[in-house]
């Protein structure tokens, strides 16, 4: 029999091994302070798998339970919009954030002020906004 202090230690834990609350973010980036920063923002309470190539991001889209596709637009170049189309068109309930430059959000304006991009994230990303904005961009996967 378990005692008090192991029933609300396994009650915490339990709260975050409901699959309805598992949030998978998956990140594809170059840039490791990003990703540090994004890991730290997230926290342990929810998992973010870095991928090196859009065909990973594409593979971990239709095997898991992904909420939130962080893209890097230096990674993916001139191919980040139409990646970005083909893949809300697949998963329109997928929340997506794009991290990049000023000209990168200049020839993608179209899909933020449509919402196709959730957020827009000027890099480098300071701990502070990683704070702000992950929390809001979970919530919006619930």
């Amino acid at each position: 029999m378990l005692g008090p202090d192991q029933l609300d230690s396994r009650a915490a834990s339990d709260r975050y091994s409901l699959a309805s609350d598992i949030v998978v973010v998956v990140v594809l980036t170059a840039d490791e302070d990003l990703l540090q920063t994004l890991r730290d923002a997230v926290g342990l309470a929810r998992r973010l798998w870095h991928v090196p190539t859009a065909e990973k991001v594409s593979d971990l889209l239709v095997a898991g339970e992904v909420g939130i596709l962080l893209l890097d637009a230096e990674v993916l170049g001139a191919a980040t919009e139409p990646f970005i189309v083909e893949i809300k068109r697949q998963f329109p309930d997928l929340v997506i954030l794009l991290a990049g430059d000023r000209a990168a959000e200049t020839a993608l304006a179209g899909l933020i002020s449509s919402g196709t991009i959730y957020r827009y994230i000027h890099q480098p990303l300071s701990p502070g906004r990683a704070r702000s904005f992950m929390p809001l961009a979970l919530r919006r996967t619930v």
